[in-house]
Order: C-alpha cells, then structure tokens, then sequence
C-alpha cells in the first residue's frame, strides 16, 4: 500500500510538472525547428543568388568579350577593334574571372564543374562559332546544377 502511495504520489508531481514545464519545452522544440528551417531556405536562397550572379556575369562578359574582341574571327576574317574595345574586352575577362572566384555558398559546385577551366577554355578560343558553342555549355551546366540543387 505504500509503495503505490509513493507510486500515485510520484505520478501526480509529474504530470503536474508536466504541466508547466511541457509548454516550454515545446516552445523551445519548435523555435529550434523554426530556426533550423529558416537556415535552410537563407543558404538556398544565398545559393540561388550565386547561381544568378555567375549566370549574368559570365554571359555579360562573354557577350563584350564576343562582339569586341580582336581575337575572335567570322569564317577567318579578321576584324579591327579600336583600343578601347581591347580594354573593355580585358576588363570583361578579368569581371568573368571575378565573378567565378567570388562565389561563397557555391564554389563547391564551381570547382567540381571545372567552370574556371572553361572559362579560359572560352575566353581563349578564336573562332566566335565555337566561342558561342563553349559559353553556352557553361552556361547549361551552370543552370543545370541550379535546377539540380533546388527544391520544385
């Protein structure tokens, strides 16, 4: 008879217990939830942001670098560019360089892609069919690993 005294006894301290308690443990179960989730979504959207920048900065730079590079021939012609389409075609080549070196939450992804290898790979080509051809693989392979990478 004691032992289901103390038994009862025990039972009745603990849901009374519970009873205070409980709330603020589930209010600190669900604020970590909460924090947890909010971590998720600001590292795919820092990530989505990357993935926009790369996208923009290399086709922005591939373009200049395509309409005005005195390298780039069509069918062999050699054109003539003026000293300051070589600057800004310079400038372009060290902004794409930048671009991919700059990234934070996806240099992972960068370096796995081989994306610096195929920028220069792109920026050294002398044939604007090709030139076009190289970009726009960087360009897939980038937006594939995008699409890859976040959620529906």
């Amino acid at each position: 008879m004691a032992a289901t005294l103390n038994l009862s006894l025990i039972w009745s301290f603990v849901v009374k217990a519970w009873s205070s308690i409980g709330p603020l443990v589930g209010v600190l179960i669900g604020a970590w939830l909460a924090r947890s989730w909010q971590r998720k979504q600001w590292l795919l959207e820092s990530k989505k942001a990357e993935y926009r920048e790369l996208l923009s900065g290399l086709s922005e730079s591939a373009h200049y670098i395509g309409n005005n590079s005195p390298n780039l021939t069509v069918q062999g012609m050699l054109t003539v560019r003026t000293g300051d389409q070589e600057r800004g075609s310079a400038e372009s080549l060290t902004r794409g360089f930048r671009t991919i070196e700059d990234r934070i939450f996806i240099a992972d992804t960068v370096a796995r892609q081989r994306i610096e290898e195929r920028w220069v790979s792109l920026t050294k080509e002398n044939d604007i069919h090709e030139a076009g051809i190289r970009r726009e693989q960087v360009q897939r392979s980038v937006t594939w690993q995008f699409n890859r990478r976040s959620p529906a």
